[in-house]
C-alpha cells in the first residue's frame, strides 16, 4: 500500500492487521494521555482552534453591532431635530410670546430658537446650538426672497426654520471613512396667523 502523510507526523506504510489499519506493527491510530498518536507520534490536536475562530469572529461581530446602533443613534437624532423644528413653527405661527420673556431671549426670534432648542434633545447645545438655528419669512407669492425686518411675521406670510449642520457623535466610527461624527439637517414651515390685535410681534 503506497505510504500516506498524516498531519503532524511522518511519511507512514499502512498496512492491514486483523482487519485494522496498523503502521509500523503498532495501530494506526492510538491514545496517549487523551492525546491520538500513530506509532508513538503525536497527531496535530486542535486545541486552542475555538478560540482562533472566535478570535476571527469578533471583529466583524462587534462591527455589525456599532453599524446597528449608530444607524438607529442618527435616526433618532434626525427625529428630533425634526420635532424640534415642527415645534418651533407651532409655536411661532400664534405670534405669542411670554412677558416677561426668558433671561436672555430677545424678541420673537430669540424666543422661537430657545423653543426648538428645547425640543432637540440636546442635539443643539449652547450658543454654538443656537446658531444653526435660520428662521425665514417669505411671501406666499415669492418664495425666492427673504423678508427681514419688522412686520416680515405678519399672519399671511409664511415661516421657515431649519437647522443646517448639527453635529451628532456616532459610537464607533464605522458608517463613515473619517471622523466619529455626522451632521444633520432638519427644516419645516407653515403659514402665520393673525397677530394679536393686528400687529405683529418684534422680531
Amino acid at each position: 500500500m503506497a505510504p500516506i502523510k498524516l498531519p503532524g507526523s511522518p511519511t507512514l506504510a499502512i498496512q492491514m492487521k486483523n482487519g485494522h489499519p496498523t503502521a509500523c506493527g503498532l495501530p494506526l491510530l492510538n491514545a496517549h494521555n487523551g492525546h491520538p498518536t500513530a506509532c508513538g507520534l503525536p497527531l496535530a490536536d486542535e486545541t486552542g482552534s475555538e478560540l482562533v475562530e472566535f478570535a476571527l469572529l469578533l471583529l466583524p461581530l462587534m462591527a455589525v453591532v456599532f453599524v446597528i446602533m449608530d444607524i438607529a443613534w442618527v435616526c433618532f437624532a434626525q427625529e428630533s431635530l425634526q420635532h424640534a423644528v415642527q415645534t418651533g413653527v407651532r409655536s411661532a405661527i400664534t405670534s405669542y410670546l411670554p412677558s416677561p420673556l426668558p433671561a436672555g431671549v430677545t424678541g420673537q426670534d430669540g424666543y422661537i430658537k430657545s423653543i426648538v432648542q428645547q425640543n432637540a434633545m440636546g442635539f443643539l447645545p449652547g450658543t454654538d446650538g443656537l446658531n444653526k438655528i435660520t428662521i425665514n419669512y417669505y411671501s406666499p407669492s415669492n418664495f425666492t426672497r427673504v423678508l427681514t425686518g419688522n412686520g416680515s411675521n405678519t399672519g399671511g406670510n409664511v415661516i421657515e426654520i431649519s437647522i443646517q449642520g448639527a453635529s451628532v457623535s456616532l459610537l464607533g466610527p464605522v458608517l463613515v471613512d473619517s471622523g466619529t461624527s455626522v451632521a444633520l439637517n432638519a427644516v419645516s414651515s407653515d403659514v402665520m396667523e393673525g397677530s394679536p390685535n393686528g400687529i405683529p410681534p418684534a422680531r
